[in-house]
């Protein structure tokens, strides 16, 4: 029975409280929380501090402060404001329809095929907690701060950027691993898609360092270079032989005087190289084609010459070439 006092425990709906200031809420509906919004307000929900049950402990006192106390709190739980109330749901509040940014436990969604199944979810489907391992297709993740990302395509990496959008790919602070954090949750301003964190963020799906426009995309293009994905199967791009990959113009660590790369190099001179090395007589075939070699004996005219080394097989029985 009304007393005309509003006691503690009495909520709004009880006409000794109504009036109350407990009872009150001034919203401004602009989608954002500011000092123009008391806590309650739907803009406020997710505020870090009006929807933060710690700052409930710190107040709790059986009245409910609408400016410093958001709907979390047992104190407001009858502010009309938060009837209806439900943090699972975007926008705190139910609204019959299961929208992207609603968690499976929101009213919206019961029954809802995207909560019952979802191959891109662990156990095959959403559970409202994105875990280690689930990509940003699973609805868990969606929302996370690790599967957004903002890009202005202007050309540069700037400061209205995420680092792992594809122009800063290069940039020397979004490109630089030393800067991942490794934790396990990508921070997409500040870590771009060489961190590990990172990989399962939309924005680096495709990218590859190597290919134009650092972008997979399924067509080998003139200039690619062969270690971009799409160029693999390119015939330009198979193994030659003797080299660690395509023939390059650089002699590399492991790779064999078979390599074209490698035949100019101090270590590989023999005759049969295509190249006539210091030391290889007219009578290697490959020195046979040179001025100096055109005139007097050559090999092949079955007849040893002191000019012609083992290497003719003029020379095969001289006794030069069968000694030991």
């Amino acid at each position: 029975m009304p007393d005309d006092v509003c006691g503690a425990g009495e909520s709004c709906g009880c006409r000794d409280c109504a009036p109350t200031a407990g009872c009150q809420a001034t919203c401004v509906d602009d989608g954002q929380c500011t000092i123009d919004d008391d806590c309650v307000c739907a803009d406020c929900a997710f505020d870090s501090y009006c929807g933060n049950p710690a700052v409930c402990e710190q107040t709790a006192d059986g009245f409910c402060d609408p400016h410093n106390e958001g709907c979390v709190c047992a104190d407001c739980a009858t502010n009309p404001a938060c009837e209806g109330r439900d943090e699972n749901c975007a926008g705190a509040t139910p609204n019959d329809t299961c929208e992207p940014g609603d968690a499976c436990a929101c009213p919206d969604c019961t029954g809802a095929p995207e909560c019952a199944t979802d191959a891109a979810c662990q156990a095959g489907a959403p559970d409202d907690v994105c875990g280690a391992g689930e990509s940003c297709a699973c609805r868990d993740c969606a929302a996370t701060t690790s599967c957004q990302y903002s890009c202005v395509d202007d050309g540069q990496c700037s400061l209205a950027d995420s680092c792992v959008c594809a122009e800063c790919a290069y940039d020397s602070y979004c490109g630089d691993v030393a800067n991942c954090t490794n934790d396990g949750v990508c921070e997409p301003l500040y870590e771009g898609c060489v961190c590990e964190d990172c990989a399962i963020n939309p924005a680096c799906e495709g990218r590859d360092l190597d290919c134009n426009d650092v972008t997979a995309n399924g067509t080998c293009e003139v200039d690619e270079a062969c270690a971009c994905g799409d160029c693999t199967a390119e015939p330009r791009c198979q193994p030659t032989p003797g080299c660690n990959g395509p023939a390059n113009g650089t002699c590399e660590g492991g790779e064999t005087c078979e390599c074209p790369d490698c035949a100019a190099t101090p270590q590989c001179p023999f005759c049969g190289n295509g190249i006539c090395d210091g030391g290889e007589g007219c009578a290697c075939v490959d020195c046979m084609t040179l001025p100096q070699c055109q005139a007097g004996p050559f090999c092949g005219d079955n007849v040893c010459e002191p000019v012609e080394d083992c290497f003719c097989p003029d020379c095969i029985a001289d006794p030069r070439c069968t000694g030991p």
